[in-house]
Order: C-alpha cells, then structure tokens, then sequence
C-alpha cells in the first residue's frame, strides 16, 4: 500500500502523485484503456502526450487503445510478446529510456 512508504517527515509515497486511479473503480480491466484515460482525465493531459511503461502485453494493449505511447519493460524475457502488443519501444530496464528518445520526431523533416 503507497500510503505506507514514507518519503520524509509526514509525507508518503501516495502523497508524491497528483492523482490516484484505484483498479476497483473501473468498470472494465485491461486491455481495455479506462484506467489509462482516466488517469489521463484526472490530470487533465490529452491521451495523446502519455508515455505509458507497461511489463505486460495487456497493459500495452490498454494503453495504444487509448491512444497513448507504450514502452514495454521486458523485465522477463518477454520482448517479442511486448512488441507484438504494439509496443513502440521495448526495453529491459527503465535506465535504458533516454528523454531524448521519447521526444516527438523533428518538425523540421531532418533525418535522425
């Protein structure tokens, strides 16, 4: 439970996030998006500038029915799985995401 990691002083890890989505609300479960678009609603940012990090094709699903990008953490081996859900990126740790990656392609039709 995040309400039972403490961060500092009176402040838990529950505290960290401006909001909090519980699974239980939802009337459908991935790989349908609601969790992700209501997240999306809660924080007021448009499903399309969401970077989703999913370890499971279902999560991946989830998120790219919502419109969102997925990064999929192959944390056991499951890569080919990650990518067949429509990850756009697959990696085996989150230390291998880089902010330069994730940045939208230049405007400028330049090459990368």
């Amino acid at each position: 439970m995040m309400r039972a990691v403490p961060l500092s002083g009176d402040w838990t890890l529950v505290d960290a996030f401006a909001a909090q989505i519980c699974s239980r609300a939802l009337r459908h479960s991935k790989p349908a998006p609601e969790i992700f678009l209501l997240a999306a609603a809660e924080l007021r940012v448009a499903p399309a500038y969401w970077i989703v990090a999913e370890d499971a094709p279902v999560g991946i699903r989830a998120a790219r029915a919502g419109g969102m990008t997925a990064i999929g953490i192959a944390r056991l081996g499951d890569a080919d799985g990650l990518r067949a859900a429509g990850a756009e990126r697959v990696v085996a740790s989150f230390d291998e995401i880089r902010i330069d990656d994730l940045a939208p392609p230049s405007s400028s039709g330049d090459a990368a």
